[in-house]
């Protein structure tokens, strides 16, 4: 698993979004969290080390719940 603040490519349909990781939840608990949502499988990692602070993790984690 990549640390928070790599890049993980996810396939959506016919496209690719980039995205960023927060935290690594397990499994039952990010279905949860999901609101019976699909989830997807990351398809690659883009970086094998965190791109960003830890105080701008923390303000993305923020705006999650927030958001």
């Amino acid at each position: 698993m990549p640390p928070p603040g790599a890049r993980v490519v996810v396939p959506f349909a016919s496209f690719r979004k980039t995205g960023y990781v927060l935290r690594e939840v397990p499994g039952d608990e990010a279905r949860e969290a999901a609101g019976g949502r699909e989830l997807r499988e990351v398809a690659y990692v883009r970086d094998r080390e965190s791109l960003v602070t830890p105080g701008v993790l923390e303000l993305a984690r923020w705006v999650s719940r927030r958001y």
